[in-house]
């Protein structure tokens, strides 16, 4: 019986939509492999969920192919060559909206590149679940509802926006309400017939450019035209007894992911001889907090992981750095829980959880012959620049946004760039180059930190995936720490001691999506992040 058999080895698929996974579901019971279904649910979720991603967007894909090497493309969307380095630096910009934060979007010329390199399925084959759904309509939860109202003024000058996502008053979507896009519709079933090129050249192409020019998109034709899909070298790490590989520039995944699991397996191996850390001490947090603190400023000064992994002494001068912070947090903790003067209280007014800026949709999916695929896309902020194109019926990104403000910034604006991102796509192997995990997340800045919590809480704590996803979450969002209301007292009031700024929410706003397995032998476990909609369902 082969490894990857379907009898005991289903295919799995997780993603933040139900309408998703069950298209990637149902494109594998097809005949379809991972990266059918992965692209399947990707188009899926620009139906159910088109304020995270869609065609109008791009991202990130790591491969994990039944038959050769492990690959990473680069779909992410691009600045236009009139792009100047000053362009965000007027004060009072609004960045986020209107024509002037589009990039030239990836997402298609994405999903076709890697369907012509690994898709079994004819490419209309791949889109119809999503033609589907946008013709015979989803259901509005309350995720979606609440989603759009954050951005409901922000949106709402848009005319094609309003009339598609206004609902029956007008006023936004409720939920229980049914949203139909037949204009949407109209776009995929073209873009099915005539392929993935026919959205960055020939008439179609030419056509939905003028209408975006019309809104006020800076990009030429030309541009559009000569659009390409980047297929760029793979960061690799250890953490426990896993490698681990991760995506690298334009995305801080390697960086920020790969660098704070490292640490946390260099501060371990140091306090060995005081036992094991307590899955809900507030040193393990300060520890997590302080790398991704100190992680997160390189990643703002454009330090790259391939700097530290080509120079070790570079990563041991890191972690000395964050010993110190980590021993000024702990001492600090120390002495205010030891002095008669401590009288703070051990609770804070929980906040509602925070507008989610700068979003996104994470799919994780394997099949049971051995592939696997996680794929991170997005249209940047909650339904991107405002701007749903008349006429064609999906958003268009707003990831210029994701360029500085400063021109002097390594992430400056500038002509065919790419800005940095926090997309993590990841990947897990044992010590037998046999993939045991598949992982990645939504939430903006705060996707490296539910992406290391998920793997810190499975391989350091022992625990399950579903637990795993669903402990509380402590992230740094400066000047201050973001811990959720579940969090252990005992580990609020560390925190308060050892000196940091707080902020309790209902929840956090960063959500992982993963597919994962105990062992080579057991198998496939997919876990959708509770904190938002979503299903995790097996072939079988």
């Amino acid at each position: 019986m082969s490894l990857f058999s379907a009898s005991a080895w289903a295919g799995s698929a997780a993603t933040s939509s139900p309408y998703a996974t069950q298209a990637a579901i149902d494109v594998l019971k097809r005949g379809g492999n991972a990266l059918d279904a992965a692209c399947a649910a990707s188009f899926a979720i620009n139906v159910a969920q088109p304020y995270y991603e869609g065609i109008g967007g791009g991202g990130f894909a790591l491969i994990h192919p039944k038959k050769g090497s492990d690959a990473y493309f680069d779909f992410r969307e691009e600045a236009p060559k009139s792009t100047t380095p000053d362009l965000f630096a007027a004060p009072g910009l609004d960045k986020l909206t209107g024509g002037i934060s589009v990039g030239i979007p990836g997402h298609v010329a994405g999903c076709g590149k890697l369907e012509a390199l690994y898709g079994k399925l004819p490419w209309s084959e791949v889109l119809r679940p999503a033609i589907q759904y946008a013709k015979d309509g989803i259901q509005i939860s309350a995720n979606f509802e609440s989603d759009e109202t954050d951005e409901w003024e922000r949106i709402s000058p848009f005319p094609m926006t309003k009339e598609v996502f206004g609902g029956s008053l007008g006023k936004g979507l409720k939920k229980g309400e049914t949203l139909k896009q037949p204009v949407l519709a109209a776009t995929l079933e073209k873009l099915s017939k005539a392929g993935a090129k026919a959205f960055y050249t020939g008439p179609f192409a030419k056509a939905w450019w003028e209408e975006a020019r019309a809104q006020g998109v800076r990009f030429e034709y030309s541009e559009l035209q000569n659009y390409k899909v980047i297929q760029r070298a793979i960061a690799k790490f250890k953490f426990h007894s896993l490698d681990f590989e991760t995506v690298s520039f334009p995305s801080a995944a390697a960086l920020i992911l790969g660098g704070t699991l490292q640490y946390i397996d260099h501060y371990r191996s140091k306090r060995v001889s005081s036992g094991p850390m307590e899955a809900h001490s507030p040193e393990r947090y300060i520890v997590t907090l302080e790398a991704f603190n100190y992680f997160q400023a390189q990643r703002s000064q454009g330090v790259e992981f391939s700097q530290f992994l080509a120079n070790k002494s570079a990563l041991h001068s890191a972690f000395d750095q964050i010993d110190g912070q980590v021993l000024a947090r702990l001492t600090k903790m120390k002495q205010a829980s030891n002095s008669p003067t401590s009288s703070l209280p051990s609770s804070v007014p929980t906040m509602p959880s925070p507008p989610a800026r700068s979003h996104t949709a994470h799919i994780s999916v394997v099949d049971n012959d051995g592939m696997a695929v996680a794929l991170t896309s997005s249209v940047n902020d909650i339904f991107g620049s405002g701007i749903t194109l008349p006429g064609f019926g999906f958003i268009l990104n707003d990831t210029m946004a994701d360029f500085d403000s400063e021109p002097s910034s390594p992430n400056a604006p500038a002509p065919g760039h790419r800005p940095r991102s926090n997309m993590s796509p990841t990947l897990a192997y044992d010590a037998h180059h046999r993939l045991v995990a598949v992982a990645g997340a939504a939430g903006g800045a705060m996707i490296p930190v539910a992406v290391t919590q998920f793997f810190d809480n499975l391989l350091s704590f022992g625990m399950d995936p579903k637990s795993a996803l669903a402990e509380p979450r402590v992230e740094w969002d400066s000047p201050r720490i973001r811990v959720e209301k579940s969090i252990a007292p005992a580990a609020l009031q560390g925190f308060r001691d050892a000196g940091y700024d707080i902020e309790v929410v209902d929840s956090s706003w960063a959500r992982a999506q993963t597919v994962t397995r105990v062992d080579a032998h057991s198998p496939w476990v997919p876990t959708f992040d509770a904190r938002y909609d979503g299903l995790a369902l097996s072939e079988k």
